[in-house]
C-alpha cells in the first residue's frame, strides 16, 4: 500500500508541475497580447489627435493655411502640438517614448506614419504600423 500512495503522491507533484508550467505560458502569451492591444491604442490615439490638430483652424494652434487644402498633408505637425513630448527629433521624424514602449512618427506632405518600436527606440525593433492619410476614419490604415 506505501508503494501506490508514493506513486500517487509522485503523480500528483507531475500532474501540478505541469498546470503551472502551461500556466506560466498562457500568462505569458496573454501579456505580450495585451501589451500589443496598448500599442494599438496608443497609436490610434496619436492619430486622432493629429486628425484633431489638422481639423482646427489656424489661430487655435492647427495646420497653417498654406497646407490646410491638401488632404493628405500634415506640414507644419510636431508632436508637441498634440501634448506630447518627443525624446527625440530628426527633422520630421519624431520619438515619443512611453511606459509601453516607444513611437516614431514620420510625418510630412504625405500623412504621418505612426511605428511602434521597443522601449528604448530602436528602430529596428518595429511591431506596428499606423498609417494616417486625412482626417475621416477611413484615413487609418495597418499595412
Amino acid at each position: 500500500m506505501g508503494q501506490q500512495q508514493l506513486l500517487l503522491l509522485v503523480l500528483g507533484v507531475v500532474l501540478v508541475g505541469l498546470a503551472i508550467v502551461a500556466g506560466l505560458g498562457a500568462y505569458a502569451s496573454a501579456q505580450q497580447a495585451a501589451l500589443e492591444d496598448i500599442r494599438r491604442n496608443k497609436m490610434v490615439d496619436y492619430a486622432t489627435q493629429a486628425q484633431a490638430w489638422k481639423r482646427l483652424h489656424p489661430m487655435r494652434g492647427g495646420q497653417p493655411d498654406a497646407w490646410r487644402s491638401d488632404p493628405d498633408s500634415f506640414e507644419g505637425f510636431e508632436v508637441a502640438k498634440i501634448g506630447l513630448t518627443p525624446a527625440r527629433v530628426s527633422g520630421t521624424v519624431e520619438h515619443v517614448e512611453t511606459a509601453v514602449g516607444c513611437f516614431r512618427l514620420d510625418h510630412g506632405a504625405s500623412g504621418i506614419d505612426i511605428h511602434a518600436l521597443e522601449p528604448g527606440c530602436d528602430d529596428a525593433t518595429e511591431s506596428l504600423h499606423l498609417r494616417v492619410r486625412g482626417v475621416e476614419a477611413g484615413d487609418l490604415s495597418w499595412p
